[in-house]
């Protein structure tokens, strides 16, 4: 492969997909996914499984039954030849005012981590990739995209990295980095957070960018 090609590698073609590099890398068809497939056009008739919101599943403390709804998803995305979901979103509850609360499994970081692997060991036993989200402290709406997060070494490591390294273990596809800034640094760029997911804890996978982020 080229620099060319590999630069290509790093952006998407377009909004749901990579690019392809002929003839050994093909493109990937992408798509949100925390409570089902979700329709990369808005059109009624697409249509998808929808599951329970995983705050509800949270509740659950279930981890058979996250796994049999992640694999009940993935199933769905090979019909919809979606190859990876950005989902499991294993962000934190930290107040019920978040506007993506119901996406998340709950404030408690090692229960949020252990349904968040579930559902990706469930999704990724169909062939569909799982890029858990987002890493790392994006827990609520407001200015997600410019925040700057000041938070302890301990904290960091003990609370809001806790579910992306249980997904991580689990073997999870890709993990999706977040808008905002962590202590000064940028998540998407090369920054501590980064540091300690492909150092530290060697995970080989691909981290992607959210998207325009």
């Amino acid at each position: 492969m080229n620099r060319h090609d590999a630069a290509r590698l790093t952006a998407g073609d377009t909004t749901w997909s990579t690019h392809a590099i002929e003839p050994d890398v093909p493109a990937l068809s992408l798509a949100d996914g925390p409570m089902g497939v979700a329709s990369r056009r808005v059109d009624e008739r697409d249509v998808s499984v929808l599951t329970p919101a995983p705050v509800a599943l949270g509740a659950s403390w279930d981890r058979d039954l996250v796994r049999r709804v992640g694999a009940l998803v993935g199933n769905d995305a090979i019909e919809h030849s979606v190859d990876g979901l950005c989902a499991p979103n294993v962000n934190l509850a930290r107040s019920p005012l978040a506007g993506r609360a119901f996406e998340y499994y709950s404030e408690d970081p090692c229960l949020a981590g252990t349904l968040g692997a579930a559902w990706v060991t469930g999704l990724q036993s169909t062939g569909t990739g799982a890029v858990p989200k987002h890493l790392v402290c994006n827990d609520s709406e407001t200015m997600r995209d410019t925040v700057d997060i000041s938070v302890s070494e301990r904290a960091l490591r003990e609370v809001y990295l806790l579910p992306f390294e249980y997904c991580v273990d689990a073997g999870c596809g890709a993990i999706m980095a977040a808008y905002n800034k962590v202590n000064g640094d940028w998540c998407c760029e090369a920054s501590q957070i980064l540091h300690i997911v492909k150092d530290e804890w060697q995970w080989p996978g691909a981290v992607m960018s959210d998207f325009f982020a």
